[in-house]
């Protein structure tokens, strides 16, 4: 008998247990918000990494991030990686034609996506549609008017200039409850009357080199009297890397030992402008001093190896490679430009030039290049800079607030 009471005891036990954890997850379900985070691409960019760090850090008892994007690149694998959902959706390119069967074989299938995407937010029972980038603006933002969810676009870069300028940015604003950028120059674009608009600066986490650092340098190819120049991001025009290459004639005049590494690939279309880049090289005999080292995932470990970073832009909406570089301790030379300036002091974390000017920006590299203690003072100083101001914390903080003023 005893032993029947005894089993009928740990039956009541354990039934009231899963009762009570069944209650509480229904319990947290129904108090966190789901959010649907739109990308078009499912390639790593800034955007995405930006994306991936708010996806990772975010208080998941208050907010259920669920990810739509295409295919099966590397930021779904990063995703899932992270326990985020994910559902994949291919965004249709918009094409600019005028041809007439174009335009409604595009309209149609503009108009499924957006279909798909409402249906999505009903079934999964969304309260917030997050897009990060211009493409999911508009279509996500069409999605959450027709089934009254909030939305929020979070713009990351300088709206391209052309016809459908202003058509986007009215779209954008018109459809959107409150928009994010990533700095004040960003910010601009919108007027200074937009007061949906709200600036979050990006964040960077701590970054820990895992290798020694001779032996990466030794891993590049890199002897010990080298003084090397790093630049990283995706290569595209809008870099100004020519200026940069063009630079490296009159510092190599100075230094011989000084080797420059250009970490990154060609964006899709502009495979034509790193080409360019190679033969600029070569037809200014500096070739032997310029590696160009492709895409790496873990940036940090090469970032070791750089005494200066510099950032040639013609514009920068702001720069989180920057972040990565000053959080490492390393010294800024860039171009003052966009939010470029909102990062970097210029005389304290680092010295700041006007764009497209080779020559300017080779005696800033030069007057850093003779003075390790100055530059290396400057290192520290964007560290603790990058510490102060850019920190996750202040970023989640920042985000939050965003979204807990739209949410309803």
């Amino acid at each position: 008998m005893l032993i029947v009471n005894f089993t009928f005891c740990n039956e009541v036990v354990f039934s009231v247990a899963e009762s009570i954890f069944k209650n509480s997850l229904i319990l947290i379900l129904t108090m966190s918000h789901r959010i649907l985070c739109l990308d078009h691409v499912s390639k790593i960019g800034g955007a995405q990494k930006s994306l991936l760090l708010l996806l990772k850090n975010i208080n998941h008892q208050k907010y259920l991030p669920l990810t739509l994007c295409p295919g099966n690149g590397p930021l779904i694998s990063e995703l899932e990686m992270r326990g985020v959902s994910c559902e994949r959706l291919e965004f249709e390119k918009i094409k600019r034609t005028v041809n007439p069967l174009s335009i409604l074989s595009g309209t149609w299938k503009f108009l499924a996506t957006v279909l798909k995407i409402t249906v999505l937010l009903k079934e999964k029972g969304i309260k917030l549609v997050y897009a990060n980038s211009l493409k999911t603006a508009i279509i996500g933002g069409i999605a959450a008017r027709l089934t009254k969810r909030s939305s929020i676009w979070h713009v990351r870069d300088f709206i391209p200039s052309g016809l459908f300028r202003p058509l986007f940015l009215f779209a954008g604003y018109l459809l959107m409850n409150r928009i994010i950028v990533n700095s004040k120059a960003v910010a601009g674009i919108f007027g200074k009357k937009a007061s949906k608009v709200r600036v979050v600066y990006n964040a960077q986490e701590f970054l820990k080199i895992k290798e020694d650092k001779d032996e990466i340098r030794r891993d590049l190819g890199l002897d010990s009297e080298d003084l090397v120049l790093g630049w990283a991001g995706r290569i595209h025009p809008e870099k100004g890397l020519e200026y940069l290459i063009e630079a490296m004639r009159e510092i190599l005049d100075f230094a011989p030992k000084v080797k420059l590494l250009i970490l990154g690939d060609a964006s899709l279309g502009n495979e034509s402008y790193e080409r360019r880049l190679k033969k600029l090289s070569v037809h200014l005999k500096v070739q032997d001093r310029i590696q160009f080292l492709g895409f790496h995932r873990d940036i940090s470990q090469i970032f070791s190896t750089f005494d200066i970073f510099v950032l040639p832009s013609l514009r920068e909406p702001f720069g989180l490679v920057t972040l990565e570089a000053m959080q490492l301790g390393k010294p800024v030379i860039a171009t003052n430009t966009g939010g470029t300036p909102e990062i970097v002091v210029d005389g304290e974390t680092g010295l700041l030039v006007p764009p497209k000017e080779a020559k300017a920006l080779a005696q800033a590299i030069i007057s850093l290049l003779k003075n390790r203690e100055f530059r290396e003072k400057m290192g520290r100083q964007g560290k603790e800079r990058v510490q102060r101001n850019f920190s996750l914390e202040s970023h989640l903080r920042g985000m939050e607030e965003v979204f807990d003023e739209v949410i309803k």
